[in-house]
């Protein structure tokens, strides 16, 4: 079993997947510095809030005064954004960024102990767990938006249920990897 098309091809896409993840983070990181160091450099660079096409559903409050009349709170230019607004959105993205790298790593992690033929044993039914830990905090960091300017915020909330369907299904997969190694112990017990 340890040649497995499948599960090699897994491992492949779950490496490109965080090689992807580490190289979103830098550029993340990379851009989130250089409009410290110079906002002039975003003038007219606009970026869009979470998108909501996942989302089932959405409330969003938005407070202008002055000249924020013809402000779009989904299309602000970058250089437009609070420190705190920029702070906020950074470390959110990037918290959602680590939680995914280590989803992925735990999920590599059971491929290659199926792939080595240990798939029934206790630590691959905590792996998911963990998985299914991360995945609430993803739930609950994509749930809420911020975005401020000199002249608006903009608070959203969203509720999204894709993470919420995977974080259950993680934890029905611990349920059936902690299963399969109880009963992988009574059968070595037995022989």
């Amino acid at each position: 079993m340890k040649r497995n098309t499948l599960l090699n091809l897994a491992l492949v896409t779950g490496r490109l997947l965080i090689i992807f993840n580490i190289l979103t983070f830098l550029a993340m990181t990379c851009m989130f510095i250089h409009v410290q160091v110079s906002p002039q450099s975003y003038v007219g660079s606009k970026f869009s809030v979470f998108k909501t096409d996942e989302s089932v559903f959405r409330y969003s409050r938005t407070e202008k005064w002055g000249d924020a009349i013809s402000i779009d709170a989904n299309s602000i230019s970058v250089n437009q954004l609070t420190t705190a607004s920029l702070y906020f959105n950074y470390f959110q993205i990037a918290a959602i960024l680590i939680f995914t790298f280590m989803i992925i790593r735990a999920f590599l992690s059971v491929i290659r102990s199926v792939q080595f033929t240990e798939t029934f044993r206790s630590s691959n039914a905590r792996v998911f767990r963990k998985m299914g830990m991360w995945l609430l905090f993803i739930f609950f960091l994509s749930a809420f938006s911020f975005v401020s300017t000199d002249s608006m915020i903009q608070y959203t909330f969203y509720l999204r249920i894709t993470p919420l369907i995977l974080m259950l299904l993680a934890y029905i997969m611990a349920e059936v990897f902690k299963e399969g190694s109880e009963l992988s112990e009574e059968s070595q017990l037995t022989i």
